[in-house]
């Protein structure tokens, strides 16, 4: 039996500061794996911008938050 990927656990966090978006890649051991180097207008922009780097996550772990505070 084939080992699970252990990247299928990361989880994505697109979050909203100053009306910048910005990206984090987290592992299931809760370091940061990759992060966005520049901010983007709007959520579509910065969710493309993540899945340019040739990686994907579950939309059911994506964790989206404005100003701290998670939708």
């Amino acid at each position: 039996m084939a080992k699970k990927d252990e990247a299928d656990n990361d989880k994505l966090y697109l979050y909203r500061l100053k009306r910048e978006w910005r990206w984090r890649r987290v592992a299931s051991n809760v370091k940061i794996v990759g992060a966005s180097s520049e901010s983007f207008k709007t959520l579509a922009a910065c969710r493309t911008n993540f899945y340019r780097q040739g990686k994907w996550i579950d939309s059911d772990k994506e964790v989206i938050t404005i100003d701290g505070v998670a939708i």
